[in-house]
């Protein structure tokens, strides 16, 4: 049984006989809205020619860096693709339209693929809403009679802890978990930074903080495995000046965490890893089909140490870049103010309308039914539309409260650009694909209760699989399936 990492989160399992691929990114890019992808960090070339062949496909969730159309058209038409019972059914079209074998899986009930028992465990149910219909594989070797287990993107459930505790699967001698704290260096914002000055970017101890997020917390219901390996953090965008997230090279939290003595080996794998665990005591290798990019790893570190040598505060700019004529702002102004009323009730049936309605004070005094912002930038010069949305009348209205007022004024706000909003309500963006320099927010509460974390709950493929459909046909017509 050995592991091998792919990149970001992706990896292959490889047993005598079968070979798994769990949430495969195998080209250089990923990303499915149009003009826009993630470049793999650490870069690498996957020799799909020298690739063993692939006898199945265990994909966690519908995420666009764990779910790739271009990736998946490379494997042989048939090839057998397993999902929970919770994947969204635009998944699944995409999948048949690939001419992959869709095969749904029941959840804690275990399947056999080859000399592999596969089983598919719920994430807990505190998870936040966007990643709680992530599935966390456990696969068990009958070879090697050793197990891994993918806790990534979500909290681990108590399913899998109750059927570790009574032997219902093999206790994990590899444990699989997630980095994905994505910070951005000093002058760039993150995507739920608060535009109230109520907190620094980055924090001193993010650092620490990730790694007893990740050794600790995350793990603290379970028992010791022999093995955790890190990943994650693993891409970047064209829009990130500073290239690679801080905190990103998980080879080195591993190598801080091993001198800490946390008991298991900890591992931050660069793309090709191998953890051969055929032998009583595993072996760390690489596979000669995934080739790291030297030079081009060599110079996204340089250009990341650069950046921080001379941070720059970076441009707040749209994801879709195009100069709107006036007519198009007029036409793109007419469609958002039709998509304003469905988002004005679902916003107020949130968790962060729940907030905005229990918060009755604030920096301008007592508050009245106006507590919510959308700031549009139009493109044109420095024109801004604003509509504030009415508790008392459960709508949005035009509002002209001043620029250097509105945070003072209200205690939640979200702003963007006007192509970007009608490009997700179109079902030409992923909301998961908004760059942190084309949104800003600021809001009363934790990150959890932001506006962007409501974009993520009323706009993401679980709620609207409609808009998301709309992408991926148009990766799929291009890749002629």
């Amino acid at each position: 049984m050995r592991l091998c990492f792919l990149g970001h989160q992706s990896f292959s399992i490889h047993g005598s006989e079968t070979h798994l691929l769990v949430d495969p990114l195998l080209l250089e890019r990923f990303g499915h809205s149009y003009g826009i992808s993630f470049k793999i960090f650490p870069p690498r070339t996957i020799d799909i020619s020298r690739m063993p062949s692939v006898d199945a496909v265990l994909l966690s969730h519908e995420h666009p860096d764990h779910f790739h159309i271009p990736s998946l058209s490379l494997l042989k038409r048939g090839t057998p693709c397993y999902i929970g019972p919770m994947m969204p059914e635009c998944i699944s079209r995409a999948l048949r339209r690939l001419a992959l074998d869709v095969r749904t899986v029941r959840l804690i009930q275990p399947i056999q693929i080859g000399e592999f028992k596969v089983t598919f465990f719920p994430a807990d149910a505190r998870t936040i809403f966007w990643e709680r219909r992530v599935t966390q594989i456990h696969i068990e070797s009958d070879v090697v009679k050793k197990s891994i287990f993918f806790g990534i993107d979500a909290l681990i459930g108590h399913a899998y802890k109750s059927a570790v505790e009574k032997a219902n699967v093999q206790k994990p001698c590899v444990m699989v978990c997630a980095n994905n704290s994505q910070i951005a260096p000093p002058g760039v914002p993150q995507v739920h930074t608060n535009m109230l000055p109520i907190s620094k970017n980055p924090e001193p101890t993010d650092g620490l903080r990730i790694l007893y997020g990740i050794l600790v917390h995350y793990l603290q219901l379970l028992p010791s495995c022999e093995h955790v390996v890190i990943c994650g953090n693993g891409f970047v965008s064209s829009r990130q000046p500073f290239a690679p997230f801080m905190f990103c090279e998980n080879g080195e939290l591993a190598k801080i965490a091993n001198l800490l003595g946390f008991g298991s080996a900890v591992h931050g794998p660069l793309p090709g890893w191998v953890l051969d665990l055929h032998e009583e005591k595993a072996k760390v290798g690489r596979v000669s089909w995934v080739k790291l990019r030297t030079k081009s790893y060599k110079k996204l570190r340089t250009r990341h140490e650069r950046y921080l040598s001379r941070p720059k505060r970076s441009r707040f700019e749209p994801t879709c870049r195009v100069n709107p004529s006036r007519r198009q702002v007029t036409k793109h102004t007419r469609f958002v103010e039709r998509q304003l009323p469905p988002l004005a009730r679902e916003f107020m049936l949130s968790n962060i309308g729940d907030l905005a309605s229990a918060t009755h004070e604030y920096l301008c005094g007592p508050l009245g039914g106006r507590r919510f912002l959308l700031r549009l930038h139009t493109g044109i010069r420095n024109e801004v539309k604003q509509y504030a949305l009415d508790f008392t009348r459960a709508e949005f209205v035009k509002d002209h409260t001043r620029e250097d007022k509105v945070i003072e004024k209200f205690p939640f706000g979200l702003e963007l650009f006007m192509t970007d909003l009608v490009a997700l309500l179109s079902g030409n963006l992923i909301v998961w694909d908004l760059s942190s320099t084309s949104i800003r927010s600021w809001y009363v509460g934790d990150k959890y209760h932001s506006p962007i974390a409501f974009l993520y709950t009323v706009l993401g493929e679980q709620i609207r699989p409609d808009l998301a459909w709309m992408v991926y046909e148009r990766v799929l017509t291009k890749l002629g399936s």
